[in-house]
């Protein structure tokens, strides 16, 4: 291994990277989590009975997930300059 080469994450694969690349591509991370964000406040806003699954969990794992879409999106625009 380099020196300054860091370790592999064992959770990510080289086709998991190809997969998570090519939908950044064609779906623009930004665009993607806004339109994401709107569903989902939509159903909020209109679902009259509480919902058939964990909220709690369900939040916790959007926000993560809105965090990576972020992230995604500022090196999109970096690499686009």
């Amino acid at each position: 291994m380099k020196k300054n080469a860091k370790p592999k994450n064992k959770f990510i694969s080289d086709g998991l990277t190809e997969q998570f690349a090519r939908f950044v591509e064609y779906a623009p991370p930004g665009r993607f989590s806004r339109n994401l964000r709107q569903l989902l406040l939509w159903y909020l806003i209109y679902e009259e009975e509480a919902p058939a699954f964990d909220m709690q969990e369900l939040a916790t794992d959007l926000a993560q997930l809105f965090e990576l879409l972020d992230a995604a999106e500022d090196e999109r625009v970096k690499t686009l300059g």
